[in-house]
C-alpha cells in the first residue's frame, strides 16, 4: 500500500514569516526547506521533478520510504508527499516520480 498527501504553503504565509514572497522562486525555496530539514537534499528525478527521498520509521516501528516534490501554483507552494513501506519502494518510488510530474 501507499499513501500521498499535499501540503499549501502560501505566498502569505512566507511573507508573514519574513522568509519569502510571491517571487520566491521554486528553487529559492526548496533551498529553505532544505536548510530547515538537515537531512533532505532535493535533486532533479528523471523526470525533471525537484524532489528528494528519505525513509523513516512508522509509530508501529515500520519503515517507510517517502518521495517528496515541491510545485509552485499561483498563490502558493505545494508540497507532495509520497510514501510506501520501505520494503516497496524499488516498485513505488519510480511510480511516485511519474505521478509526481502530473
Amino acid at each position: 500500500a501507499c499513501m500521498v498527501s499535499v501540503k499549501m504553503i502560501g505566498f502569505e504565509e512566507l511573507v508573514e514569516a519574513g522568509t519569502g514572497s510571491k517571487r520566491t522562486t521554486l528553487e529559492e525555496y526548496v533551498k529553505m526547506v532544505e536548510e530547515g530539514n538537515e537531512n533532505i537534499t532535493f535533486t532533479t528525478d528523471s523526470y525533471g521533478n525537484l524532489s528528494t527521498t528519505y525513509t523513516a520509521e512508522g509509530d508501529d516501528d515500520e519503515s517507510f520510504a517517502y518521495y517528496v516534490t515541491v510545485r509552485k501554483g499561483s498563490n502558493a507552494f505545494w508540497m507532495i508527499n509520497f510514501a510506501c513501506m520501505e520494503e516497496m519502494k524499488d516498485v513505488y518510488i519510480p511510480q511516485f516520480e511519474l505521478w509526481g510530474t502530473q
